[in-house]
């Protein structure tokens, strides 16, 4: 999901490689695979000169769908004296199915001369579940990124923060409003009234204030959380976050038996859909999601 600082954790890791790194800042543009290579081969060059020289006269001669070019890529690599690490950040869920078909060629076939690391919103057709088994992939979910009350602590009091507030408590009532999502935490606080962090998020409306004050954080959950989901997703989030709780009867009641697998992926980002009675089936949407 948008805004829990994929790139930011990956820049930091970054840092503290030795390694030479190609950086591929993915978008629209690279959906079609002759971009898309074009773009992973410069930056592969970039960070060692000369290994992509075969693989890019071969893209260009054969085109994408001839995997030639990978095999010369591999090739450099396999002859070159340090490894690689390749970024790919912000991978397109809507990636030509080649260019995945390609990737996994890369990984099962480069041994430990390349290391990629690939931020994405979904979850890309790579056979993940393979590669785990074999100890090959490491993963960071947003479980893994959401802040902690300490994090959250530390952000609030960091210097030059203009929030007013500063007690543990307040500062945790505000982390739970966003349920620990970095950037609508860091929104929340410059729009942060007093009321809704001092009653520790329990007041009449502290969410409605929040949001009333701090409109920069409902537009970019419009246009870059809500647009990030497919249309049934979208459907199936928006009809589901208006109802405070609610059980499996209910939820196929509201949405669809034939939306009941779109329900199963919302659970996959708590940002949309948690289980609060696991025995009962229990579900609900996180308070600032239903009140965006």
């Amino acid at each position: 999901m948008p805004g829990f600082g994929k790139t930011t954790a990956v820049r930091r890791w970054v840092d503290t490689v030795a390694d030479p790194i190609a950086w591929v800042s993915l978008d629209l543009l690279d959906l079609e695979p002759r971009s898309f290579w074009s773009h992973v081969l410069y930056a592969l060059g970039s960070a060692c000169p000369g290994v992509d020289e075969e693989a890019i006269r071969l893209l260009h001669e054969r085109g994408p769908a001839d995997h030639l070019f990978l095999s010369a890529l591999l090739a450099e690599l396999a002859r070159n004296e340090r490894p690689l690490v390749l970024v790919l950040d912000g991978l397109p869920s809507e990636i030509d199915p080649s260019v995945l078909d390609g990737l996994t060629l890369l990984v099962e076939r480069c041994g430990a001369s390349l290391r990629l690391v690939v931020c994405a919103r979904t979850d890309p057709a790579l056979p993940l579940v393979r590669w785990a088994a074999l100890g090959w992939l490491s993963e960071l979910r947003e479980a893994d990124l959401r802040l902690t009350d300490d994090e959250a602590r530390s952000l609030a009091q960091s210097p030059g923060s203009e929030w007013g507030l500063g007690t543990a408590e307040q500062i945790a009532a505000l982390n739970r409003m966003v349920d620990g999502w970095p950037i609508g935490y860091q929104m929340a606080l410059t729009a942060a009234p007093t009321e809704a962090a001092a009653d520790g998020g329990h007041g009449d409306s502290p969410h409605v204030e929040l949001l009333d004050k701090g409109r920069d954080l409902a537009s970019y959950f419009v246009a870059e959380v809500l647009a990030s989901l497919t249309e049934r997703e979208r459907h199936v989030a928006l009809t589901l976050s208006v109802v405070e709780r609610f059980d499996s009867d209910l939820c196929t009641a509201l949405v669809g038996a034939e939306n009941t697998e779109v329900v199963g992926h919302l659970l996959a980002h708590p940002m949309f859909l948690t289980v609060v009675e696991p025995r009962a089936g229990v579900m609900r949407s996180p308070d600032l999601v239903r009140d965006l």
